[in-house]
């Protein structure tokens, strides 16, 4: 066992320390929103050109992961969101 001394973060500017403010975080649940690109694929409603980037987009979809959409990921995060002729949020 050997003593060691913590070394608080500081600030490039003010060489103040600075301490994460924890937050509570906010995830969306990707898995079933994933499912109907995934069958556009398989049923070949979707294909790919050249065809070998198919397995690669099944593989990422098959282990997609819960996305964070809290707005402590960087100031400025854009969330993906889109609006038809009808008014229909996406």
């Amino acid at each position: 066992i050997q003593p060691y001394d913590l070394k608080a973060p500081r600030g490039d500017r003010s060489g103040v320390i600075i301490e994460p403010l924890l937050t509570d975080q906010w995830y969306v649940k990707i898995a079933p929103l994933a499912e109907p690109a995934i069958e556009a694929v398989q049923d070949g409603r979707i294909k790919f050109v050249p065809e070998q980037y198919s397995n690669m987009y099944m593989a990422w979809m098959r282990d997609i992961q819960d996305w964070c959409i809290s707005r402590q990921l960087w100031w400025g995060h854009r969330i993906p969101a889109w609006c038809d002729a009808d008014g229909n949020i996406y």
